[in-house]
């Protein structure tokens, strides 16, 4: 964490405490923040049953290449971005489906941080503002309780992604708040960067 010293950090101790002083909205990450991966040994053998590479982890196999990216803002859908990494990767499409369920039943929701969020929605509207694929909505849907929330912002449906100067600028259109008033909780340091230089109250989230 040494590289982030520059960026304020969040956990659920003091989450709380640093919103004493309510802002209007409170865009929270999905993937790190609101649910966590745990790359079970039972991940790992299903890894290797299909002759995946074991040294990568599962998130960077699915998340990070040209056909997420172009998944993460829409241009393709959810299905199309499974069927073309599974075609990079040499597996058949059920291995693939076998894969991202694997990975869908390993993540889970952090109850004690949305226990603070609910207690938090008594003064500020709640936002879930995730870097996902079309099937985001769906996903997050049946990982978190979306009463908790006042809505849901989804990278594909936006066409915008963090950490581009432009999706805070369609947000701060759209709860047409000042910048100032809207704070993020994110566990990529280079969203939460991008959020302050828009003037955004952006945190760190470090975890418990």
């Amino acid at each position: 964490m040494a590289m982030n010293t520059d960026l304020r950090c969040l956990q659920c101790n003091n989450l709380e405490r640093t919103l004493a002083r309510p802002v209007e909205v409170l865009l929270v990450d999905f993937g790190g923040v609101l649910c966590n991966f745990e790359e079970t040994p039972e991940i790992r053998a299903l890894m290797r049953r299909h002759r995946l590479d074991v040294q990568a982890s599962l998130t960077s196999l699915l998340f990070e290449n040209v056909a997420s990216y172009a998944g993460l803002l829409g241009r393709i859908t959810a299905d199309q971005v499974l069927d073309e990494i599974g075609r990079s990767l040499g597996i058949s499409e059920r291995a693939m489906r076998e894969i991202w369920d694997a990975f869908l039943a390993a993540n889970v929701a952090d109850q004690p941080l949305l226990d603070v969020l609910s207690r938090t929605r008594r003064h500020t509207r709640l936002f879930v503002l995730s870097n996902y694929w079309s099937n985001g909505r769906e996903v997050i849907g049946h990982k978190v309780p979306m009463a908790t929330f006042d809505g849901l912002y989804i990278s594909a449906e936006l066409g915008l992604r963090k950490p581009d100067q432009a999706i805070w600028n369609y947000l701060i259109r759209t709860l047409a708040v000042p910048p100032g008033a809207i704070a993020l909780l994110d566990d990529d340091a280079a969203n939460v960067r991008s959020a302050c230089e828009a003037g955004l109250e952006a945190y760190l989230w470090v975890g418990r």
